[in-house]
């Protein structure tokens, strides 16, 4: 199986040429096995679309949260003030 710095190394390699079908199914591999692999992919999409759409003037969206990440907090942070869960009466975690 390829080591995470392989893997990392054929994501980043994707970009500029297809993999091979044997490259494809190792990275596939490993990523089924590697959160954390599996969670650098997801920042180098992140880039490469937010990188994109930099060029083309679009607006970018919200990143999604890290997996792990407490999103009732992340979502706290992002409300106007004055319509905290808190202030609805539910109670915070």
């Amino acid at each position: 199986m390829l080591s995470c710095r392989e893997t990392t190394r054929l994501n980043s390699v994707r970009f500029e040429r297809p993999l091979t079908v044997w490259e494809c199914t190792q990275v596939w591999l490993h990523m089924r096995v590697c959160a954390a692999c599996t969670t650098v992919f997801a920042q180098l999409m992140f880039m490469r679309q937010a990188t994109a759409r930099y060029r083309a003037g679009t607006p970018l969206r919200r990143p999604v949260p890290a997996p792990g990440a407490d999103i009732g907090r992340l979502y706290e942070a992002k409300r106007p003030i004055g319509e905290s869960s808190l202030a609805n009466g539910q109670k915070h975690h």
